[in-house]
């Protein structure tokens, strides 16, 4: 399996140790947005439509005001 990960994958000197994958993509890597959909499937999972509302307001909430957002500064 190891010998299958070498030949897909590569690392750049300029990033030692960082393994990147045919596409020039991080390997093991998803964006934030990516993370929370997960999270947001496993939360309806547990709770069900009530769940489902609750990260559909959250997501409307993003489309609104953007996902990053700097009330704080």
């Amino acid at each position: 399996m190891k010998d299958v990960l070498k030949k897909q994958t590569y690392t750049d000197e300029r990033h030692p140790g960082v393994q990147f994958d045919e596409n020039g993509e991080l390997v093991g890597y998803c964006t934030p947005v990516e993370l929370l959909d997960e999270l947001d499937s496993d939360f309806v999972e547990r709770f069900g439509e009530e769940g489902r509302r609750m990260a559909n307001a959250r997501r409307e909430r993003w489309n609104r005001r953007g996902l990053w957002h700097f009330d704080l500064f």
